[in-house]
């Protein structure tokens, strides 16, 4: 079987291992003496550093909710995003995961709820 074929069964698998198959990815981009691939499939894999251009894939919007208490129950609505932008950077609501996929695989499965992500900050 051809290394391109394993690669696309892989893939085809439900539950299949991304690290393995990343790896035979990595192989064959260096059998094929591509750098482009190469190079995309280590950030992948490894996370992309800060002085390299983060894929579109790889944005995501973020939005912000807090439980404000004050005296006599009174509470506040969520953040509106364009606050956090104007006070924290673009950063916060735009954000760009940089971590390899085994990371990020780690952080839907153990925290994905109904297609969302939840962080809990306090603060």
């Amino acid at each position: 079987m051809s290394l391109l074929r394993e690669i696309q069964q892989s893939l085809m698998q439900e539950n299949s291992n991304l690290g393995s198959v990343l790896l035979k990815l990595r192989f064959l981009a260096s059998k094929l003496e591509s750098d482009v691939l190469e190079e995309w499939v280590k950030h992948e894999s490894e996370g992309y550093p800060p002085d390299v251009k983060v894929p579109a894939y790889r944005k995501i919007s973020a939005s912000y909710n807090g439980n404000f208490l004050g005296p006599l129950g009174a509470q506040m609505p969520p953040i509106p995003t364009a606050l956090i932008q104007k006070f924290a950077g673009s950063k916060w609501v735009n954000y760009e995961m940089r971590q390899g996929i085994a990371a990020i695989d780690n952080l839907l499965s153990t925290n994905n709820k109904n297609g969302s992500l939840q962080i809990n900050v306090q603060i």
